[in-house]
């Protein structure tokens, strides 16, 4: 197997980044009820279900406070909070796994995020607004082919890599907390 070669891309030049909406507050959410999920900066629950969406399809999207920085997937019909930024891809964007840049782009959120951060991670709120986005010239690594175009099998591969690791790391997380609940008295 021949080495993979990687083009480095700046992420402004694959996505525009936009916030959420401002409207989208608990009043509007009462008033408004439906099918269609609201995100707000949690980055595993849903804020609220409403009558409308604002985005249709596949997209990355980041909390821009609270634990901010970390990068969620959403696909379908959904309306995101000013609490949460979202990622629209370019032209450029073609042959590109989102979940491959998934990867690639949290670490630098993560690192790019502004605020008080609490003991191992805990009570943390930080910020991490568009601006800030906008600011990273950090490039990400892109494999292509020998004609240069994104090369979305490679990504796949390293994708389906990162999942094993990410299975990995919750079984162990798992296995030490029941050894936490192990209590031994001699």
């Amino acid at each position: 197997m021949s080495e993979i070669e990687y083009k480095q891309v700046k992420i402004t030049k694959l996505f525009t980044t936009t916030g959420g909406n401002g409207k989208f507050t608990k009043k509007f959410c009462a008033q408004n009820k439906g099918e269609y999920p609201l995100y707000s900066s949690n980055n595993s629950e849903i804020f609220a279900n409403i009558n409308t969406f604002n985005y249709d399809g596949d997209y990355l999207t980041w909390s821009v406070v609270g634990f901010a920085g970390y990068v969620t997937k959403l696909s379908g019909k959904f309306s995101i909070t000013n609490n949460r930024g979202i990622l629209i891809p370019t032209d450029m964007c073609e042959n590109i796994d989102l979940d491959y840049i998934k990867y690639m782009i949290e670490p630098i959120f993560r690192n790019s995020k502004k605020g008080r951060l609490g003991h191992n991670g805990q009570n943390e709120y930080t910020t991490l607004n568009m601006t800030a986005i906008k600011k990273i010239n950090e490039k990400i690594s892109i494999p292509i082919k020998a004609d240069g175009s994104f090369d979305l099998d490679i990504q796949k591969e390293i994708v389906h890599k990162y999942e094993i690791i990410e299975q990995t790391k919750n079984t162990l997380i798992q296995q030490i907390n029941k050894l936490l609940e192990v209590n031994i008295k001699f």
